[in-house]
């Protein structure tokens, strides 16, 4: 009996040795054997030999801080310190005094400011604002600045660049860039774009030229020569550069002729070809597209050379007609002038300035259309049919009521396909099936070229 319980002791105390054993780790993979997992990485070291925690695991030793959302973007000001009538009032131009474009911006602020009380001596304009963001474009921006404009109006759209820069350190001035797109990104309440829907003028006086198309049509007035191989009417058109801007105005103008005349197309040439060799491009970039046979010639340049072109090509017995831009060239080509697409700046500088002698700050972007006046065609001249002027009326109201839209996906294609979707100016484009110019920002961002329009090769 006695050894029954010795040895229930002595196995008693085995077990409660073996309990009180620590359990030993498994030894390290030496390599010997396949592993199911990818071996583990080499942990990163740092420069002064301490080993890295990897990115996406924090480092134990270290307090953890949550991290914070970012701060919502605070809206610009709805307010800035009112200007006075007694200030003087700034204007930068890239050409020079003479040209049409200059003089309807200049008139347009005079007539704006006058009208608000400001004296004509307050104007004060520099003209051949040349292109860049050097000292040469800088130094009539500290001219107006020194002469205490407290609104300076660039209509240098290249030289944007430098103006948000100095709408940064002159916070006290209100900046406007006609045709310039960096307002929404430059996050300054003092500085502003502005552009007018003169597409929708464009259309207008493209549906005016549908009507003379028509006229010419029925007259047996075109020759082999008008017509291209498709044997589709030979449109010509002439812009300073292949830009959105040109090609908005263009694509409108040719959509408003095919409204009226559906076999149609149009060839393109652009001034900025022909600046190193020639001292007159909008002419002899007409001249070129007359050669080759367009009857009817729209514009989208600063000058009057595309009317001086139509009108010889004319009084020489050529069946050659032209839509201007910006002015009415009437009294320079009696014979060939249809009607011109302008914009009337008046509309928005009045606004603008009664905002700012309130008090009220320009916001980003600013755009108007038929909506508010800011667009319209000029009187068709003497040689256009009768119903020309009823048919602009027509098309300017449809614009106007919603009943028409300039860019329709509907009425053209981009190589061969309709356009369902496109971004531009950071959004999309495209929605309910029209193309939605000038929603997204103030400047034109149509680059499309649709089917039915080239480039002429120079």
């Amino acid at each position: 009996m006695k050894k029954w319980i010795a040895l229930l002791l002595a196995l008693t105390l085995m077990l409660a040795m073996a309990a009180c054993t620590p359990r030993q780790q498994a030894p390290e993979n030496d390599g010997s054997e396949q592993q199911e997992t990818l071996p583990p990485q080499e942990p990163e070291t740092s420069d002064d030999g301490q080993t890295a925690q990897p990115a996406d695991e924090p480092d134990p030793t270290q307090e953890q801080t949550p991290e914070e959302p970012e701060p919502p973007q605070e809206p610009l000001p709805a307010s800035v310190t009112p200007i006075q009538t007694s200030q003087k009032l700034g204007m930068l131009l890239p050409v020079s005094e003479g040209q049409p474009y200059a003089q309807a911006q200049v008139q347009a602020l005079q007539a704006a400011a006058e009208e608000l009380g400001f004296a004509p001596e307050s104007i004060c304009v520099r003209y051949d604002v040349p292109d860049g963001t050097g000292e040469a474009a800088a130094e009539p921006l500290q001219e107006l600045l020194e002469e205490g404009c407290a609104v300076i109006v660039s209509c240098c759209r290249d030289n944007e660049e430098t103006l948000v820069t100095f709408a940064g350190e002159n916070p006290e001035v209100i900046f406007v860039s006609i045709g310039g797109s960096r307002a929404a990104g430059a996050g300054l309440v003092n500085y502003t774009n502005a552009y007018t829907r003169l597409y929708e003028a464009s259309y207008v006086a493209g549906t005016a030229a549908g009507v003379k198309l028509e006229q010419l049509i029925a007259d047996y007035a075109l020759g082999e020569a008008n017509f291209t191989p498709g044997d589709t009417i030979k449109l010509g058109y002439v812009g300073a550069r292949r830009d959105a801007e040109t090609l908005s105005a263009a694509t409108a103008f040719f959509l408003g002729v095919r409204s009226r005349v559906s076999n149609v197309s149009m060839q393109m040439s652009y001034t900025e070809d022909w600046t190193e060799e020639s001292e007159d491009p909008a002419y002899d970039a007409a001249y070129a597209l007359i050669y080759e046979g367009c009857v009817i010639l729209g514009q989208h340049v600063d000058d009057d050379g595309v009317a001086r072109a139509a009108q010889e090509a004319n009084e020489n017995s050529r069946t050659v007609f032209f839509v201007g831009s910006n002015v009415s060239f009437a009294d320079m080509a009696p014979e060939a002038y249809i009607t011109a697409a302008v914009s009337n700046w008046e509309v928005y500088y009045t606004e603008l300035l009664t905002g700012l002698l309130a008090g009220k700050a320009p916001g980003t972007d600013w755009c108007g259309g038929y909506d508010v006046g800011a667009v319209a065609v000029t009187a068709p001249g003497y040689t256009c049919p009768e119903e020309t002027a009823q048919a602009e009326d027509a098309a300017a109201d449809e614009i106007l009521t919603g009943k028409l839209a300039v860019f329709d996906t509907g009425t053209f294609t981009v190589g061969g396909t309709p356009l369902e979707s496109y971004t531009a100016a950071g959004g999309e484009a495209v929605s309910d099936g029209v193309f939605r110019e000038s929603a997204l920002r103030s400047a034109p961002y149509f680059d499309l070229r649709i089917d039915g329009i080239t480039d002429l090769i120079h």
